[in-house]
């Protein structure tokens, strides 16, 4: 089996995967933001629908959207509200609007879906050049932000006393 080029992709895939981005599900795990990771499929999705729509590479676009939604929703987590209800939003919106460049262009929804969760059989050399580079990337950026990252993850009141900006919690009946 390990002579099949779409194998060896896809064991490197996985490799890449698995030891470069672990660290993603424990940041996503351990701030309790799940409501993060459902928005982003949906804004994927959205990605995806505009890129087969354009004849650009879908995954590009994913990667685009993606990151341009999480630096516009970013700020939010600062504020009170925190972000859960914007990722509701957002997650509705990007669905809505994903089926919507899907049933206006005409562009295969299922080809869509097919695309965000599709065999890992079909990866390609892109696909490998963009996994390798987030795989080095994601990793050197947490290494770099572990000393705010790591007692947040932990527990909020050791990062404070840490001086990690958090958020404060305000208690109901207690004034604080």
């Amino acid at each position: 089996m390990l002579q099949l080029l779409p194998v060896r992709r896809a064991g490197t895939a996985l490799l890449l995967a698995a030891v470069g981005l672990a660290v993603i599900g424990v940041v996503i795990v351990g701030l309790d933001i799940m409501p993060v990771r459902f928005a982003m499929m949906h804004v994927a999705l959205l990605g995806i629908a505009v890129g087969l729509l354009t004849g650009l590479d879908p995954m590009v676009c994913a990667l685009v959207a993606c990151a341009l939604s999480g630096a516009g929703v970013a700020p939010l987590a600062r504020t009170p509200a925190g972000l859960s209800g914007a990722m509701g939003l957002l997650m509705s919106l990007a669905i809505a609007a994903a089926l919507l460049v899907l049933a206006v262009s005409g562009v295969d929804a299922s080809g869509a879906f097919a695309l965000l969760w599709g065999s890992i059989l079909s990866v390609g050399t892109a696909d490998l050049v963009v996994l390798g580079a987030l795989a080095v990337v994601v990793p050197a950026l947490f290494w770099w932000r572990r000393r705010e990252v790591a007692p947040l993850l932990y527990d909020r009141e050791l990062a404070q006393c840490s001086g990690v900006p958090v958020r404060r919690r305000r208690c109901r009946g207690t004034g604080g």
